[in-house]
């Protein structure tokens, strides 16, 4: 009997990085879909960004086309927002155990604002690896994005 491959949801990828701008500010660099697509490769996200809702990431990768997918778990202005995530590059069926979950949540500091991202849930350690090299990549961008535009 063949056994279906699901996410490993032990397997994690932990960032954070300090931005040196005000707490509303970067949360509408999360948020916003004009200022996502510029961090996020071109893609186009579409929500109504309500706990239960619908969240879409649509573009084209490599000369594919894409439409991941979730639902949004927590949307608490200007904190936290989280959501379950689907890829189809995943290889994996579209079932429950198959949808990662990102979190993304912001702390006043000191000396600026924390972002502090997780992912869980992956099919392999080489696609965590992958995962968080794009992930350093995107937190840096919304970073300078958060400290140099007034």
């Amino acid at each position: 009997m063949k056994q279906t491959q699901v996410l490993n949801h032990s397997i994690v990828v932990d960032l954070n990085i300090l931005i040196h701008s005000s707490l509303q500010k970067v949360w509408e660099y999360l948020v916003t879909p004009k200022h996502i697509k510029e961090y996020l490769f071109g893609t186009d996200t579409i929500s109504d960004w309500t706990v239960g809702s619908e969240i879409r990431f649509v573009g084209e990768w490599e000369g594919k086309s894409y439409e991941d997918k979730g639902k949004i778990l927590v949307f608490d202005a200007p904190l936290e927002f989280s959501y379950s995530y689907y890829s189809g590059f995943s290889n994996l069926p579209d079932l429950p155990e198959n949808y990662s979950k990102i979190i993304m949540k912001l702390t006043e500091d000191t000396n600026g604002i924390l972002l502090s991202l997780t992912q869980i849930g992956f099919g392999s350690v080489e696609q965590q690896k992958h995962s968080e090299e794009n992930w350093k990549n995107i937190l840096k961008t919304i970073k300078q994005m958060a400290e140099n535009i007034s």
